[in-house]
């Protein structure tokens, strides 16, 4: 496994890692919208 292998998969493990956080943030706040929507804030 020599760096030219090792870069592009340090890049994909971190750009998977951004989408997983955007994911669940965005998760987050369809969930606290719909909460407050149901409550009839």
């Amino acid at each position: 496994m020599n760096a030219n292998s090792a870069t592009p998969n340090a890049l994909t493990a971190s750009i998977e890692m951004l989408v997983a956080l955007a994911a669940s943030l965005a998760i987050q706040v369809v969930g606290y919208t719909f909460c407050l929507t149901t409550l009839g804030a």
